[in-house]
């Protein structure tokens, strides 16, 4: 063998273990695996199946070789709880060091809402999760972009960086740059150029050599970045030294989440200083009415919304709005406001956030379905305490308070959106 394919130590951070059918026809195996890596000094492979009924193949694999074989959880997300749940059980009790999920062969997109269930678990345990990119319609960058800017904190691996297609590969680049929660892996992609531009214009730590066997030739997959016009310590950058960085940070004990506690620590912190924001714009920017008062407060809700997403903005809402009622001496409304305002957050969250986040102006239509229904449900509240009549009289003043609401609360989001400083203000999934 060359030393020209020798000469670095190299982490392999996509391959593949067991047999794989049509059209393919081919078996990798465990032993055929580390024939591979101790010819081309491969200190290490992270290797998963084809198919997510064979993790039980790569368990073995990992737990016969578990010095030179890291196992990866293959998921199908398109099959709801049962995958979920097959992933849990496989970090927690089989050692797995993250998840892959091939949308391109199970047929869902890689940002299909299917898939947050997936990136949360793995974010819960602070492991990475490998995204197959490169295919339409199924499998883009744009698509993993957008599952990037869904988790934040989620660590992302868009492997084979674009694939061989040239658009996709700089939509690859373009999103790791736009991204930092994305890392690329070199497996597949046909341009030594743009593994050297990813180097050089997306993140030098964020480059990770990968073989994808046993679809690839190693010798092709390792001269791709021998053939970079970059110096010997950027090749070691690539070949090993950014995935020994990443899993320092990524490597857990059996079963036990390492970022549990902080997540709570983190949640609760940004939970209670949204409820502090929202009690200060309800109790001290408010304005005395026959009913009640006008205020700041649904301002600052729907801004939660935006920022939050649905359960934290929930409690929130409920908290600093009840609580606002309570000290202002407003008791009778405790109650109905801490429901109500967790009922508002719920609406405009689940549009924005959930089955319609696609839609363009989902944070207006749920702002809307929001508000309609506070309207709804303070003046049907109304009605047992001052009367119908006074109800319905309060209706007009309920009413523009919730636009003044939507109007500003928006506002706020979408001045913040200009800045780019969301993901600096909230780094939590929504």
């Amino acid at each position: 063998m060359s030393n020209e394919f020798t000469h670095f130590e190299k982490i392999d951070m996509h391959s593949h273990i067991g047999a794989v059918g049509e059209p393919f026809n081919i078996n990798q195996d465990a032993e055929k695996m580390l024939e591979v890596m101790k010819e081309y000094n491969i200190s290490k492979s992270l290797i998963c199946s084809v198919s997510d009924d064979l993790n039980l193949t790569v368990k073995a694999a990992a737990e016969k070789y578990p010095q030179q074989l890291i196992p990866i959880a293959r998921i199908n997300c398109s099959k709801g709880k049962p995958a979920y749940d097959m992933l849990e059980h496989l970090i927690r009790n089989c050692g797995f060091k993250g998840g892959k999920i091939q949308s391109l062969f199970d047929g869902y997109a890689a940002d299909s809402s299917c898939v947050d269930p997936a990136a949360e678990i793995l974010e819960q345990y602070g492991l990475p999760f490998f995204v197959h990119s490169g295919h339409a319609p199924f499998s883009l960058p744009w698509q993993i972009g957008l599952l990037a800017e869904r988790h934040p904190r989620l660590k992302i691996c868009m492997l084979h960086m674009g694939h061989g297609n040239g658009i996709y590969v700089a939509a690859a680049l373009e999103m790791a740059r736009r991204y930092k929660n994305i890392w690329l892996e070199t497996s597949g992609t046909s341009m030594t150029a743009q593994i050297e531009n990813a180097y050089k214009t997306v993140d030098p730590q964020r480059i990770m050599f990968g073989l994808d066997l046993p679809f690839h030739a190693p010798s092709v997959e390792i001269q791709k970045t021998m053939a970079c016009q970059l110096p010997d310590e950027a090749k070691a950058d690539i070949f090993c030294n950014n995935a020994k960085n990443l899993w320092i940070h990524c490597w857990i004990k059996k079963g036990q989440p390492t970022m549990s506690n902080t997540v709570k620590i983190h949640d609760l912190t940004v939970t209670a200083m949204m409820a502090a924001l929202i009690f200060c714009g309800t109790f001290f920017f408010k304005l005395p009415s026959a009913f009640g008062y006008t205020h700041l407060g649904d301002s600052l809700l729907i801004l939660s919304i935006c920022l939050l997403g649905t359960k934290k903005s929930m409690y929130a809402g409920a908290i600093g709005a009840g609580l606002a009622d309570m000290i202002g001496g407003y008791a009778v409304w405790i109650v109905p406001t801490f429901c109500i305002k967790a009922l508002y957050a719920y609406t405009m969250g689940s549009i924005m956030h959930g089955r319609f986040k696609d839609f363009r102006y989902s944070w207006l239509a749920g702002a809307i379905a929001g508000g309609l229904l506070q309207i709804c449900l303070y003046t049907m509240c109304r009605v047992p305490l001052y009367g119908p009549e006074a109800a319905l009289i309060s209706m007009p003043g309920l009413t523009a308070q919730t636009i003044f609401g939507i109007t500003i609360g928006l506002t706020m989001y979408g001045f913040i959106k200009k800045l780019s400083i969301t993901e600096q203000i909230i780094s939590s999934n929504k």
